[in-house]
């Protein structure tokens, strides 16, 4: 591993970084290591989209692990630069960084699996929904879930989540072409949304001028 000391001067242009999913560096490697960097856009993940599904142990040297600790200071050095990240791992929680990352503009979800945990939707992407993100993607997720939809609801209080979104792409979502009850349906997928989950939701981000792309799996009843 470089030297901490020695990335930035190495690098001094450098404004994106991947972070692997599976790399647990001490807090303090960070903190030397970025001390002073503009980065643009962070990358915390895998790059395999078969490797998200793991339960994400880090390789680390040091007990227990700090890896978060890690990530509050790489972000914080460039919380006055930094615009856009992209999330490939479920074991990311953004919540402690929302000090560092309140100029964000852009945020990717990538080959995330929600089916496994029910709360996982809102400890990824709750900590921006207040946040004046304007692009939101979700790329390659699987059983992106219905509560998705919450947040764009045609009422007051749903206006407050994501207030300046312009556009929202996520694929693929998966619902019945009609209604039904994915329970009686071994299909292999979970979070299916039902008919009328899908059309309000679509609806509702048209009432809200936001630039929506959605890509639809449907399942049909013979």
């Amino acid at each position: 591993m470089m030297a901490p000391a020695k990335l930035t001067a190495y690098f001094p242009a450098l404004v994106h970084i991947h972070i692997p999913g599976h790399w647990c560096p001490q807090p303090s490697w960070f903190i030397e290591a970025f001390l002073g960097s503009k980065l643009e856009h962070i990358a915390v993940g895998f790059a395999d989209s078969m490797q998200t599904g793991d339960t994400d142990s880090h390789l680390c040297s040091n007990r227990p692990c700090q890896w978060t600790d890690g990530l509050y200071h790489l972000f914080a050095a460039s919380s006055s630069s930094l615009t856009t990240m992209t999330i490939s791992t479920p074991s990311f929680r953004s919540g402690s960084l929302v000090s560092s990352i309140e100029r964000i503009t852009t945020v990717t979800f990538r080959h995330i699996d929600f089916n496994r945990n029910p709360d996982l939707l809102d400890e990824l992407v709750g900590p921006f929904a207040t946040l004046s993100v304007t692009g939101l993607r979700f790329d390659g997720c699987s059983g992106v879930p219905p509560t998705l939809a919450r947040w764009f609801e045609d009422s007051e209080q749903s206006h407050q989540f994501f207030p300046a979104l312009k556009e929202l792409e996520v694929s693929p979502l998966y619902a019945f072409a009609e209604w039904g009850d994915f329970n009686d349906l071994d299909i292999g997928y979970e979070n299916i949304w039902q008919p009328e989950e899908q059309r309000e939701f679509e609806e509702n981000c048209k009432r809200r001028g936001i630039d929506a792309v959605f890509d639809w799996d449907f399942f049909t009843w013979d």
